[in-house]
């Protein structure tokens, strides 16, 4: 990327009012880190968890697209077959199209719950649904051992029905990030202040549409509605980067630190890391610290940090950095929720609260 265009995404951050669409074009040159990796096809990395996933095959694009169906009989979901002990995972997704969406949860994430009921780890992109009119929003969350409470929420800048995108998480020792298109859009350092919040164990790759009433739109005042239904969600463009590890296995290697055949996945001499020991992937370089910057002032509505009713004392890793933008904003933001991807201006001028 040009310094010319740096220089533009940080100008935005003060000038907010003053952005236009060529501020899109600019974190569009970012490099999307999941063009590193081949997709994995459905029969070779993944099985059905419940439903029924519609699989197709596409030869010259050497991938397989899952479509995701929610009716009134059922939601439906994949897992993989394979845990990781750290790792990348990425899918492309398109969104139901309906323009009614109220009550479902669409889920893309990493868990090991089924492993470890009462101290799992779980890293969570979860999509929310919303009535005619208003749009889809993104919320994030991080568990580790058992630990989770931790939900940041985003508007999207784009129409996430329209077309495909991806979406990707990095989970390392270092460090774990939530990435949209290539842009960071939050990172977690893996800091020993976080002690055992910070997820340590081998995690399974997940893919879900399921029908969260009770709590997805607004606090569960809007339901589902399943004369909308069968609702939708296309994946494709699968990706797993990571050291696979039987989870119960490592978490004995880790507490009491004797050599057995899955050490190698927390060994820097590891084969996996051929692919993950570059820089990129151990830490943000300015320019995508600037694109997240970017993200979380314009579009980021709610986090975890600045929840003094849920959190009086701010968890520990809410003491070092949160965004500047001020909380009165993200307050204003919250209660008012109209989708517009038609230009990126609007979405500035949404985000200085006006």
């Amino acid at each position: 990327m040009r310094l010319s265009v740096f220089i533009s995404l940080v100008s935005c951050f003060t000038l907010i009012r003053t952005c236009n669409a060529s501020v899109i074009k600019d974190l569009a040159r970012l490099e999307d880190l999941s063009a590193r990796f081949k997709p994995v096809s459905f029969e070779e990395g993944y099985s059905v968890i419940w439903g029924s996933p519609i699989i197709s095959s596409d030869s010259q694009a050497d991938a397989d697209t899952v479509q995701l169906k929610l009716d009134k009989s059922s939601g439906s979901g994949f897992v993989s077959l394979e845990n990781y002990m750290y790792g990348f995972y990425s899918a492309s997704i398109k969104f139901p199209a309906q323009d009614y969406a109220a009550g479902i949860v669409l889920a893309f994430y990493t868990s090991n719950a089924d492993k470890f009921p009462s101290a799992h780890d779980e890293l969570d992109f979860e999509f929310l649904g919303n009535i005619k009119g208003r749009p889809w929003r993104m919320q994030t969350n991080i568990f580790g051992n058992g630990n989770g409470g931790r939900e940041e929420r985003f508007d999207f800048w784009f129409d996430p029905t329209a077309d495909y995108h991806n979406y990707s998480i990095l989970w390392n020792y270092f460090h774990t990030v939530f990435m949209v298109d290539g842009i960071p859009i939050r990172e977690m350092i893996g800091n020993e202040s976080m002690g055992e919040d910070y997820p340590s164990k081998p995690m399974a790759m997940y893919a879900t549409v399921w029908d969260g009433s009770d709590w997805a739109t607004d606090g569960g005042r809007f339901k589902v509605d399943y004369k909308y239904a069968p609702f939708v969600a296309s994946f494709k463009s699968l990706k797993m980067q990571g050291c696979a590890a039987n989870p119960l296995l490592q978490n004995l290697e880790s507490e009491s630190a004797s050599p057995s055949s899955s050490a190698h996945c927390n060994s820097p001499y590891a084969e996996y890391y051929d692919a993950l020991e570059a820089d990129e992937f151990l830490a943000l370089d300015s320019k995508q610290k600037a694109a997240m910057a970017w993200v979380r002032r314009t579009h980021m509505y709610y986090s975890y940090c600045d929840d003094k009713v849920r959190y009086p004392t701010p968890l520990p890793e809410c003491t070092s950095t949160i965004d500047s933008i001020p909380k009165a904003v993200r307050r204003r933001r919250q209660r008012r929720r109209k989708p517009n991807y038609n230009s990126s201006k609007t979405s500035f001028q949404d985000a200085s609260g006006h």
